[in-house]
């Protein structure tokens, strides 16, 4: 099955612009074309941007930051210091100010908690107080 997905990775955006086309034209298209660009950017910004620039509140040994541009751009995913320290944790948004954790708009996580509730995701995980703060840098 991942084969098959690595492989035909385009179709459902090929198909996504045809109906898009088929249902508004060109207009419809470009919209398709300008947000799938967007999110593409956005993705690779968390890889590239949230590792030159920002904060470093965890401890991770290599260069991952929380970037709030890059967290607003894609909806929390620039707080990716916290996803190098604890890979597993549902919530990136937390952040560290004065020895006290100090929590970050999440909107992801804020879904993915809509998805717990409707039962299409469970067994979230999320670090604890005492776990986040022994990863503090110093």
């Amino acid at each position: 099955m991942l084969r098959l997905i690595d492989r035909l990775h385009f179709v459902p955006l090929l198909l996504l612009a045809g109906l898009a086309w088929w249902w508004g034209g060109l207009p419809a298209l470009a919209v398709v074309c300008l947000s799938t660009t967007l999110l593409f950017h956005g993705v690779a910004s968390v890889n590239s941007l949230a590792h030159l620039f920002g904060d470093q509140p965890f401890a991770t040994g290599d260069a991952s930051r929380n970037n709030c541009f890059v967290a607003l751009i894609t909806l929390g995913e620039g707080w990716h210091n916290l996803h190098h320290a604890f890979q597993a944790s549902a919530r990136q948004g937390y952040s560290r100010r004065a020895g006290r954790l100090r929590l970050l708009p999440d909107p992801t996580y804020r879904f993915i908690r809509l998805l717990e509730r409707c039962g299409f995701a469970w067994e979230l995980r999320i670090p604890s107080d005492r776990a986040l703060l022994a990863r503090a840098a110093d």
